[in-house]
């Protein structure tokens, strides 16, 4: 199905847990990162058995990214210590390649009592081929003037002499059916070192109405513009009905303004094709021959990840 200059094509589900794990929960939000030109590496966000998420890694072919190499169930970060943002849960957003190391950038969950959770960014490095460590025990991104609320989901791109943030930035708390519900949207944050941030204050990609939450926003540049992915649910009826996560796009010319070109991207021959209530938490990655786009089907990772691959149009 073409849209805009692309046409997507579902290539099919990569990974389900229950398949591959006898005791692993859930392959939420895939991460994925080049190893080397055979290899794309994706982190994923497991659950223990008090539904605590955790990283883990799938090694996939970059030529046919359906086809796994190797698995590792291994937690490989520790949860923060009590009273710390990533408590109770860490899952992984963006991981970035520099100075031969890489930065593993993670959302951090927290329990509350007024709201059910708080959501901060924090970083890990890589130590090693498998390994990764906490340079800080605090997030990168946190509660302050500009973000009262919760700071989560980077993704960071490279743009001259700096680096660019898209986050996903809590707008309010609002109660649908007697549940608290979060709301956000996506704004923008810059740095020099990939550690200190300067947020702009600026909404990259709004809300279309006060209920809409965006999310797990993904830049790729192609053909001398910025591509950005993300997703969008309502506040109503999200978890198993209509207004669960979709797909959409937007493109700028300067990765600041940002245009929203489509409500939803439609792949064909979708691997969860027989209920489509939830598309979400998109991951593009640009290989020597492909670009792909990794994302998770129905109950927000339980049954697994699928990918795209997208096609440009002459």
């Amino acid at each position: 199905m073409m849209i805009n200059e692309f046409s997507y094509h579902d290539l099919g589900i990569v990974f389900q847990p229950k398949k591959e794990f006898s005791n692993l929960r859930y392959a939420q939000i895939p991460t994925p990162i080049l190893i080397n030109d055979d290899v794309i590496r994706v982190f994923l966000s497991g659950r223990n058995k008090k539904n605590q998420s955790f990283i883990y890694h799938v090694d996939v072919k970059s030529s046919d990214p359906t086809k796994i190499i190797a698995t590792n169930e291994n937690p490989l970060l520790d949860f923060g210590k009590k009273g710390h943002f990533d408590e109770h849960g860490i899952m992984p957003s963006c991981a970035f390649r520099k100075e031969k190391k890489i930065f593993l950038f993670y959302s951090g969950w927290s329990l509350r009592k007024s709201v059910p959770y708080n959501n901060l960014m924090g970083l890990a490095l890589s130590s090693g081929e498998k390994k990764f460590y906490k340079p800080y025990q605090g997030p990168i991104l946190g509660q302050c003037i500009l973000e009262p609320l919760s700071a989560t989901s980077p993704w960071i791109c490279e743009y001259g002499n700096q680096f660019i943030m898209y986050y996903c930035s809590g707008i309010d708390w609002l109660e649908i059916d007697g549940k608290l519900e979060h709301t956000y949207d996506i704004k923008i944050a810059k740095s020099k070192n990939l550690i200190s941030w300067n947020i702009l204050g600026k909404v990259a990609i709004g809300q279309n109405n006060f209920e809409q939450a965006i999310t797990r926003p993904t830049v790729i540049k192609i053909n001398k513009k910025y591509h950005m992915w993300f997703c969008f649910r309502d506040s109503r009826d999200f978890r198993n009905g209509k207004g669960s996560y979709k797909i959409g796009h937007a493109k700028s010319e300067n990765m600041i303004n940002w245009k929203r070109s489509i409500n939803q991207v439609i792949p064909e021959n979708g691997w969860n094709r027989n209920s489509l209530e939830m598309q979400a938490y998109p991951a593009a990655i640009k290989t020597k021959d492909f670009i792909f786009i990794f994302y998770n089907g129905n109950s927000f990772g339980k049954t697994g990840f699928g990918v795209i691959s997208l096609n440009i149009r002459n």
